[in-house]
């Protein structure tokens, strides 16, 4: 399980997300993204945060991505936040050392 930050910039008219932006977001998932819960951080440097069931990291941030203008799709208005980048948040533990 990965935890995405996914960064946006703000909306050029001082918009903030709409509340809905979470459920949006989780509504807009392919059944393949592994989507397990979407959170929004609001505010003047907003951000999602995704929690990602993913084979890596890259696939993780990737999969971010596309859940993002997936709902942008759904909810055009969402378009007007620029995405900013990615962060890992959270990465499995790292099971090839046993104790």
């Amino acid at each position: 399980m990965y935890l995405v930050h996914l960064h946006l910039g703000p909306h050029p008219a001082g918009l903030r997300l709409p509340e809905d932006t979470a459920s949006v977001v989780a509504g807009a998932a392919p059944d393949a993204a592994f989507l397990r819960h979407a959170t929004v951080h609001a505010g003047d440097e907003p951000a999602l945060g995704l929690f990602l069931s993913a084979e890596g990291p890259e696939q993780a941030q990737t999969t971010a991505r596309l859940v993002w203008w997936r709902a942008v799709a759904a909810r055009p208005e969402l378009g007007g936040w620029p995405v900013l980048g990615t962060r890992l948040a959270l990465t499995p533990p790292d099971r090839t050392h046993s104790c």
